[in-house]
């Protein structure tokens, strides 16, 4: 873990005075958050410090991405469990409401529902992915000023085909190679985390099937387009803010 002195998130400093519900305190950080794993992380096992307040604001979108991820999960006890736990709830929460909408129907690819999560979550969420890993790679904070974060995502039923092919052809899981490559961060194979070699470009499983994939680029005469585009697909595909929880 970073012993750093500087939030990754907003590149201020962190006061590492103990004073109660201090917005600038420390806290410790899993950049991919123990809402995706099934297995809660001690702090020990964190990536850096970060702010409290930015971990708070942060805390909000990791629920909602753990939440997605767990219900695509590739593990029947994992992606059973997050939707017995949803139905059993009865909250009227985004996700109980997609769950019992009226498109939700089965397909040759599982079960298709309604996008719980907006575009705009999406984004939110991949820029503090792509600050937390730049400053991981770097130790310093993303200067937002000169670079552009590039968000991705790729749709479950492109990496189940994908799967399909390299099963046909190896033999073996996909997935689970990848978990023995070098270069792959993997945790209890519920995520795992690529960097290329220049530490700008990611790529992040999440329980195999939930796939993102950020690039930091330089601001240059093409970048604001790119970042536009990226961003305007996402919204696209996922939908507009939610207002509701």
């Amino acid at each position: 873990m970073l012993d750093n002195k500087l939030c990754p998130y907003c590149a201020k400093s962190i006061n590492f005075e103990k004073i109660e519900n201090d917005p600038f305190g420390k806290s410790v950080e899993h950049l991919i958050p123990n809402a995706v794993t099934t297995r809660k992380r001690k702090n020990d096992e964190g990536d850096f410090n970060a702010h409290r307040s930015c971990n708070m604001k942060k805390g909000s979108l990791d629920e909602l991405i753990g939440k997605f991820s767990r219900l695509q999960s590739s593990t029947p006890n994992i992606s059973l469990g997050a939707l017995r736990k949803e139905l059993e709830s009865k909250k009227n929460t985004r996700f109980y409401r997609a769950l019992n909408d009226d498109r939700v129907r089965g397909g040759e690819n599982g079960v298709n529902i309604p996008n719980p999560v907006s575009g705009e979550e999406i984004i939110d969420f991949l820029t503090y992915i792509a600050k937390g890993l730049y400053f991981k790679q770097f130790a310093f904070p993303l200067n937002i000023k000169k670079f552009e974060i590039i968000p991705g995502f790729i749709p479950s039923q492109k990496i189940k085909h994908l799967e399909s092919e390299y099963e046909q052809t190896n033999g073996t899981n996909p997935f689970r190679d990848l978990e023995k490559n070098n270069i792959a961060k993997t945790v209890d194979s519920e995520y795992t985390v690529l960097v290329s070699e220049n530490g700008m470009k990611y790529l992040i499983f999440l329980h195999d099937y939930t796939v993102f994939n950020v690039d930091v680029i330089r601001k240059g005469c093409t970048s604001k387009g790119k970042a536009i585009k990226a961003r305007r697909e996402l919204i696209n595909l996922f939908g507009g803010s939610k207002k509701c929880t």
